[in-house]
């Protein structure tokens, strides 16, 4: 039983053997390819090879005539199949106009035992022609100075041995350093690959382009020229100078004598000198901002053949100011290279350098020395101008804050006086900051002529814009009537400074917060003489608080800051804040006082923040359920209130009639604070202190200021402050002491000091999509 089957497709087969070298134009349909399916009958996995064996020739002779795929299939189950395609190349025997009879083996490549044999009839014709010449690649891409191969293939179709004269032509001589002619003995029916090895010159490169040439073979034996065409492609190679002289100019600029004088004008030679075997295409470009800023005039491009050099002229136009120092300008100009014909890009010749940069130095139109005496002369009107009338602070200013309507600003300076500023919609030019119109208070209105010390705090009352309470620098407190400019009543006397002043909703009670850590409330509607005595509980290690049962205050062991009023429901809490980066809640009206822990949201630890001499928390602002706080460190943080009250309702402080240490510890506090995310956002808005911070009536803008003179606006999004939308208002060379903020109808209006004696009032639109702020 034979365990091995093989199927032909074709058992005669046909041979030209000039057509049969040419390997590429095998077809399926070609009388010189078959198919030949094995099957595996045996019960055994095995692979399958097919071999032909011609008569004469030798079975171990590494004659390739035949091509087989796939050489060895893979292993094979019993039952299962492999198809081979077999290909005759060329005559396995000298033998033309004849039939000779070859035998298909397949046998088993691990089992000797499983094999089959077939015999096919193979007619070889006679060759149309006796000699063939074939390029593999008839097309070479090759560098100048680079070596590349053009590979020749020649094939003996004849019944002779033959002496073959090979040629190269067309192309330069110089290119080939072995020649350009081979002679070869080829025996009948035997092929051989040639090489000729191409180099064109790196020191006078040829342009890039595919250059023709044709290889010619002739033998000794016949007058047939046998032929093939190819090209050698060289590739773009090198590149184009960008260079200028004089990437310097001032205007006006100096007489040159190869170019007409124009004074006011600046013009720089570009000059380009194509080192690359391409010709190009130049063209200038430079930035949309770099052209409006400096009135550059681009122009034409140009084209530039290889080693040649042109030059282009760039003018700027920018006029001369009338007056200041010299200016200077600097902008880049790129070169771009094109194809010279298709104008697509260049993608291996490139400019060297790709872009450079120029300067342009602008002389302002009057000289020096007539600015200078006409500054002088300015200032000294200005000087007089200003001592017969003085409208603004004639020292720093301390605080800042907008009326309840938004229509006015007060401030409070050093210089002894408050002024109110009117709010108009003059714009002050020429100055704009951040792209934000800057716009000045243009009226003011002195009030409180007779005061005697430095104003340091303000507060308006709620209910009544006419009437704001006062802290001087030597803790002196009065009431002050706005429209009249006189006081009505001083509601404390003493060496206590005053740091902080805050008005119940109703204007019936004013909370103040002292340099001794006292924090007071007074009632405004009817001064008591006896005033009742308060308790208070003392939270932490060392002591938060004490409360003093002589008067209605609370006294904390730390210099108090800065004061807010948080209310909801169920409770009026005053926010207290100072040294030692120290933050607590007084219920004024239960006579209790809480400890908020003041952690570093830094991540992945929380932990206390530096609890010296030297840090405070320097401002408060309370708004709806929302609480910021600003410190000496420059950390901004936005706390959720209602996490704030929830917690501290947790830390269960003593009241008067308590005794004992309390249950719960600091630590203890500060992890139940911090696991009920009372604090929303923590940031670094600088690296110096923040003194200000002011919160929106709706909670949805955060405006601060401090030591290095920004005034910034956060927009506030879902309790989120969208830290990416920050708008930086004002930069000024000094800190930044008091800042505001009022939200009227589509306008955000900001206040602040600047520069020591000056108001600023800053004016923006709300953005569209913070319009829905929560």
């Amino acid at each position: 039983m034979n365990h091995v089957t093989a199927l032909v497709t074709k058992k005669k087969l046909t041979l030209i053997p000039d057509i049969a070298s040419d390997v590429s134009e095998i077809t399926e349909d070609d009388d010189r390819a078959f198919d030949v399916t094995v099957i595996n009958n045996s019960d055994k996995f095995a692979s399958f090879q097919l071999e032909l064996i011609a008569p004469g020739l030798d079975p171990q002779a590494e004659v390739n005539w035949y091509r087989v795929e796939p050489e060895i299939c893979a292993k094979k189950p019993p039952g299962d199949r492999t198809t081979f395609h077999v290909t005759i190349i060329k005559p396995p025997i000298p033998a033309y106009d004849t039939t000779i009879d070859i035998t298909l083996r397949a046998f088993s490549v691990e089992f000797a035992n499983l094999f089959t044999s077939q015999t096919l009839h193979l007619k070889i014709e006679k060759p149309r022609r006796s000699l063939r010449v074939y390029l593999p690649a008839p097309i070479i891409k090759v560098f100048p100075g680079d070596l590349t191969e053009i590979p020749v293939l020649v094939n003996n179709l004849s019944s002779k041995s033959t002496e073959i004269t090979l040629r190269l032509t067309q192309l330069d001589a110089s290119w080939f350093k072995q020649g350009t002619t081979q002679l070869l003995q080829l025996e009948p029916g035997d092929s051989q690959t040639v090489s000729f090895w191409c180099q064109p010159l790196l020191t006078d490169p040829p342009l890039s382009q595919s250059y023709d040439f044709v290889v010619e073979g002739q033998s000794d034996t016949s007058k047939y020229i046998a032929r093939d065409q190819g090209a050698v492609e060289v590739l773009p190679q090198g590149a184009v100078e960008f260079n200028c002289d004089f990437p310097e100019q001032t205007v006006p600029a100096q007489r040159q004598a190869n170019q007409p004088h124009k004074p006011n004008i600046a013009t720089y030679e570009l000059k380009f000198v194509n080192a690359s075997n391409l010709a190009q295409h130049v063209t200038l470009q430079s930035s949309e901002a770099d052209q409006q800023r400096c009135c550059l005039e681009i122009p034409d491009s140009i084209d530039l053949a290889p080693d040649k050099s042109r030059s282009l002229f760039l003018s700027a136009h920018k006029p001369r100011p009338w007056i200041g120092l010299k200016q200077r300008f600097s902008f880049a100009i790129a070169a771009l290279l094109s194809h010279s014909t298709t104008h697509e890009a260049s993608n291996r010749i490139r400019p060297h350098p790709s872009h450079r940069t120029f300067e342009l130095y602008l002389l302002p139109r009057l000289p020096l020395w007539l600015q200078l005496g006409g500054a002088l002369l300015v200032a000294l009107i200005l000087w007089l101008a200003s001592s017969l009338l003085r409208i603004g602070h004639q020292s720093t200013v301390n605080f800042v804050r907008f009326s309840g309507d938004g229509t006015t600003v007060l401030s409070a300076s050093s210089d002894r006086t408050l002024r109110r500023w009117q709010i108009n919609n003059t714009r002050w030019q020429p100055e704009t900051l951040q792209h934000w119109n800057l716009r000045q208070l243009t009226s003011s209105e002195n009030v409180g002529e007779k005061i005697e010390k430095a104003v340091r705090i303000i507060r308006h009352r709620p209910e009544d814009n006419d009437v704001a309470a006062i802290g001087l620098e030597n803790g002196t407190i009065q009431l002050a009537n706005l429209s009249r400019g006189v006081s009505d009543r001083t509601l404390y006397l003493g060496n206590d400074r005053v740091f902080d002043l805050v008005f119940t909703p109703d204007s019936k009670t004013l909370f103040s917060g002292h340099g001794s850590g006292n924090v007071y409330a007074r009632s405004l509607a009817e001064p008591k003489r006896s005033p009742r005595n308060i308790s208070q509980s003392v939270v932490g290690n060392p002591p938060l608080a004490e409360l003093v049962p002589r008067e209605n205050r609370v006294r904390f062991l730390f210099t108090v800051s800065s004061l807010a009023l948080s209310e909801d429901q169920s409770s009026s809490l005053v926010v207290v804040a100072g040294q030692f980066n120290k933050l607590a809640l007084w219920d004024w009206q239960n006579q209790k006082v809480y400890e908020v822990p003041y952690v570093r949201e830094d991540p992945p630890h929380k932990f206390n923040l530096p609890m010296g001499k030297q840090q405070y928390i320097n401002s408060l602002a309370a708004a709806k359920n929302l609480l910021a706080t600003a410190d000496s460190e420059g950390l901004i943080t936005l706390w959720d209130m209602r996490q704030v009250r929830q917690c501290s309702l947790e830390l269960r402080p003593r009241t008067a009639n308590q005794s004992g240490k309390p249950k719960t510890s600091a630590d203890e506090n500060s992890t139940r604070c911090r696991n009920k995310n009372a604090i929303l956002k923590q940031w670094n808005e600088a690296k110096q202190p923040i003194r200000s911070v002011a919160l929106s009536r709706d909670g949805c803008y955060l405006a601060s200021a401090g030591d290095d003179g920004r005034v910034v606006l956060t927009p506030i999004q879902n309790q989120q402050p969208q830290l990416k939308q920050q708008k930086v208002l004002g930069q000024f060379h000094h800190g930044v002491r008091s800042v505001d903020i009022s939200s009227q109808g589509n306008e955000i209006l900001v206040t602040s000091d600047a520069d020591g004696d000056r108001v600023m009032l800053y004016r923006l639109n709300k953005d569209s999509n913070h319009a829905d702020c929560q």
